[in-house]
């Protein structure tokens, strides 16, 4: 079984923060819980969640990551719910495949810090 977790930025510094995921309805507000913290609010836009894979250095792959095969192609990380297939490897010309965990990958961004990667505006 696969670990559940979430990252999202700190909407007060900007730090990524890792941990369980929660939404206070009342105040529309996103919040991780952080190991040893009691709550730390986030960008509900950079939420992504924990796919259960590393790369081939051992970084955690995240939704929202910006990842290179071994053929330098970039793809970013998306979850995709219809059928059974997971998480999506999208390309910046449209073309999707599938993150597999016998593919080798490497973490080279995420798409809220490196959109450059992804031909976006720096």
């Amino acid at each position: 079984m696969r670990e559940i977790k979430f990252r999202g930025r700190r909407i007060d510094n900007g730090e990524w923060m890792f941990g369980d995921l929660s939404t206070k309805n009342s105040l529309n507000t996103t919040l991780i819980y952080p190991e040893g913290w009691l709550d730390v609010e986030v960008d509900p836009s950079t939420v992504g969640q924990y796919t259960g894979l590393k790369d081939k250095n051992g970084t955690e792959i995240y939704e929202g990551d910006v990842v290179q095969n071994i053929y330098g192609d970039i793809f970013t990380v998306e979850y995709y719910d219809e059928h059974w297939y997971g998480y999506v490897l999208t390309a910046s010309d449209g073309c999707v495949g599938h993150l597999y965990e016998y593919d080798e990958y490497e973490v080279i961004g995420t798409t809220h810090d490196n959109p450059e990667l992804l031909g976006g505006a720096e």
